[in-house]
């Protein structure tokens, strides 16, 4: 390297005022290629001390011919955090420990904080995926992962993306930091709101949620379909207006059956976030329990994934293509999903959940045909209920245009549910109010009945509307209610 022009040499004193970059000769790629050729022809090709004057290539043939290989398989992905990762200093708080915004917790962590006079701790991460991190305590490293499962197989790149986005959008008008969902519920209260609506999803949702719950509030999770967003994961205040992940995929599996005698299943499931994880649940208990209907496949795949060729790869190597393929994921893993497995040919009908309602997408996927998800509505204008295409008209009027998907309803479901709870309270006192949601038994909306129980504050069945895509057109095509409610069990994964 001494000899080369653009040198940066030891240091910047012996380099001086020679001027390295503009005299480079070679780029990053010239000399990863000119090092492997090095390795290669070099010096596996010349003598060594160290092996009695043996080149390394003629060591290696002869340990390879005498059977003398002891060679190790690649290190688990915890050795090689261990020897690649970054490494910090972090704290240990109650909560955890936070690394890059990302918070880590587990009982070893737990007890360490509580026994332990030194909270400051050694951390190795891994920026190809957030999901989990190493922290050293009391002379062991310990695998700790994040509280929250979307970051399993996340990069730290595409983290800073998401975060800056966030940062972007909060910025202008919406707090959605979790920090941040706890204030801003906090400041609502101080304005003298008497209920809450906070963002469907329940990690963000939540901390406004209990900061309502705090002060004995009702918050209602716009569009929350994880069962936690309620009694179980907030308090007894707390509800959401729309339909749980697990009657979705329930749902699917009946009306499928019954429907296109849908016998032979297999399921394909994003494991990007708990939605996706709720789907396949719903979808493996009902389906399981009707006759002669049986799970040929399971495979998982992650929402940025590139490519699912080796899940597609054993789909077609079933002795039958499967009658149905319930894909449980969300945007734009769903979308790519459905591309390449209709381009490898497989024609299974493809079911889905209500999170890929709209036609926004389906540019991308010009004449698909096969795909049917559940909604608690139609966008499309042709669903049954004038109410409901009064309601997209009334929308159209006052915002510009037809709702983009399903999720412009469980807003003013939740507005007319607590409306009738406050007119027949009489009051909008928390406690009063949500007595009188718990009264409700299939209450009557344009979307469908709705009920509320003392333990479930969530829907555990529900009138879906069918939509399936046809060269590429969403239409109704039918409607369904699962012939019973999904137990608390199934809905809470146990």
């Amino acid at each position: 390297m001494p000899r080369l022009v653009g040198r940066t040499f030891s240091n910047s004193i012996e380099r001086g005022d020679y001027k390295s970059e503009d005299r480079a000769c070679l780029d990053a790629e010239d000399v990863a290629f000119v090092l492997v050729r090095w390795v290669v022809d070099i010096y596996h090709n010349s003598p060594h001390e160290g092996l009695g004057g043996r080149t390394p290539l003629e060591q290696w043939d002869a340990d390879i011919e005498d059977g003398n290989y002891p060679l190790s398989g690649l290190p688990d992905v915890a050795s090689k955090r261990l020897a690649f990762g970054k490494r910090l200093k972090c704290k240990v708080s109650q909560e955890g420990i936070v690394v890059m915004g990302v918070q880590y917790q587990s009982p070893e962590l737990g007890m360490y904080f509580m026994g332990m006079d030194t909270k400051i701790v050694e951390v190795r991460w891994d920026p190809e995926n957030l999901g989990v991190i190493s922290v050293y305590l009391e002379g062991i490293w310990q695998v700790v992962p994040s509280v929250y499962d979307r970051f399993v197989g996340m990069h730290f790149h595409d983290w800073t993306k998401v975060r800056r986005a966030l940062r972007a959008k909060s910025a202008s008008r919406t707090r959605t930091q979790r920090a941040d969902s706890a204030t801003a519920g906090l400041d609502v209260l101080d304005q003298g709101a008497e209920m809450i609506v906070v963002s469907c999803d329940y990690d963000f949702g939540a901390p406004a949620a209990l900061a309502a719950e705090g002060e004995g509030m009702i918050s209602f999770f716009l569009c929350a379909e994880d069962v936690k967003a309620g009694i179980q994961g907030v308090g007894p205040n707390s509800f959401s207006s729309s339909v749980l992940a697990p009657v979705q995929g329930a749902t699917m599996a009946e009306w499928a059956y019954t429907k296109r005698d849908a016998r032979r299943a297999f399921v394909l499931e994003d494991t990007y976030i708990e939605y996706n994880k709720g789907i396949c649940t719903g979808f493996d208990w009902m389906f399981l329990q009707l006759e002669g209907a049986q799970i040929v496949g399971t495979d998982t795949f992650k929402n940025d994934d590139a490519s699912i060729a080796s899940q597609i790869t054993r789909i077609k190597s079933l002795e039958e293509e499967p009658d149905v393929i319930m894909l449980c994921s969300v945007m734009p893993g769903a979308a790519a999903a459905v591309r390449q497995i209709r381009a490898s040919g497989i024609n299974s009908l493809i079911l889905n959940g209500s999170a890929v309602d709209g036609s926004y997408w389906l540019d991308a996927m010009p004449g698909l045909s096969g795909f049917v998800v559940p909604v608690q509505g139609s966008i499309y204008g042709d669903d049954p209920r004038p109410e409901v295409e009064a309601f997209n008209a009334a929308y159209e009027s006052k915002t510009g245009a037809r709702p983009a998907s399903q999720y412009a309803y469980p807003g003013y479901i939740l507005i007319d549910l607590w409306a009738k709870a406050v007119e027949r309270a009489q009051t909008v006192d928390g406690a009063t109010v949500t007595a009188e949601l718990e009264k409700m038994r299939d209450e009557t909306t344009i979307f469908g009945p709705r009920s509320f129980t003392a333990s479930l504050h969530h829907q555990d069945t529900a009138l879906m509307q069918i939509i399936e895509i046809t060269d590429g057109t969403p239409a109704r095509v039918d409607e369904w209610t699962i012939s019973k409610p999904v137990p608390l069990d199934v809905l809470m994964g146990r």
